[in-house]
């Protein structure tokens, strides 16, 4: 994660937009009274999405049991008739 002051984000805000936005990358952003970190949009509805499931009850447990099957145990559906 790229770490700069609000001073220097200031003087290069669109070319650090730009990046942030372009390599899908937080951008940490130092002031005198805090930190704060920048997210593409994208990045900030994953979190929201990870969030959402993990608080569902039992699907963490669930999602962990998923990736640890072997591909070759796993059954193809057609989605559309689910």
């Amino acid at each position: 994660m790229t770490s700069v002051s609000a001073t220097d984000l200031r003087a290069n805000l669109f070319q650090m937009l730009k990046t942030c936005v372009k390599y899908n990358e937080p951008l940490n952003i130092r002031t005198k009274t805090g930190n704060l970190v920048l997210l593409t949009e994208e990045e900030y509805r994953g979190l929201e999405e990870a969030s959402f499931l993990n608080a569902v009850p039992k699907m963490r447990k669930e999602i962990i049991n998923g990736l640890r099957t072997p591909l070759s145990e796993c059954k193809e559906i057609n989605l559309e008739t689910v």
